[in-house]
């Protein structure tokens, strides 16, 4: 039996050196810290490459936590999606790279066992293009508030059906 298929991924994508484009980073590293490994793994990437089909296959479901810049939204705003109703972030959508509906249907293409359970979970941003390990002092003051929204939308996809974190 696999492990990982009674597990949730909880996936972080960034750069640790672009100010606040690191967000998603720095909260599956907290979350690392503060919820049961027994139930959620976790890892962090800069980016989408062919190397993260293996990262994903497997699991029960996934979150995938990344930055955006959206104008119309608020700094630090969170938001929830489905994979299949998600349009763009900074790190999932490369026209350098893969996307992750093209990594999700190369997947499907090699037989990997890629959960069908994807939800994509993202923190709006500004400042994505200055060199700092720090997040913006913007980002830094809601970072609690953030931090405790990704947390309530973690424990809402563990109550739905099928949650992985019934297993135990």
């Amino acid at each position: 039996m696999n492990s990982r298929e009674y597990k949730m991924l909880i996936m972080g994508f960034g750069s640790s050196i672009l100010t606040d484009d690191g967000v998603g980073l720095k909260i599956a590293e907290q979350l690392s810290k503060d919820l049961d490994s027994k139930l959620f793994d976790f890892k962090t990437e800069n980016l989408i490459s062919l190397e993260t089909i293996e990262a994903l296959t497997g699991y029960k479901k996934i979150i995938i936590i990344d930055a955006v810049s959206k104008s119309e939204e608020r700094i630090g705003q969170v938001s929830k999606y489905l994979l299949q109703d998600f349009k763009s972030s900074l790190h999932l959508f490369n026209i350098h790279d893969l996307s992750i509906h093209h990594l999700k249907e190369l997947a499907n293409y090699l037989s990997c066992e890629i959960t069908t359970d994807i939800f994509v979970v993202t923190i709006n941003v500004k400042e994505k293009e200055e060199f700092s390990s720090s997040l913006s002092s913007d980002l830094n003051d809601k970072y609690s508030e953030i931090y405790s929204t990704i947390n309530t939308i973690i424990e809402e996809v563990c109550l739905e059906k099928k949650c992985v974190c019934d297993a135990n």
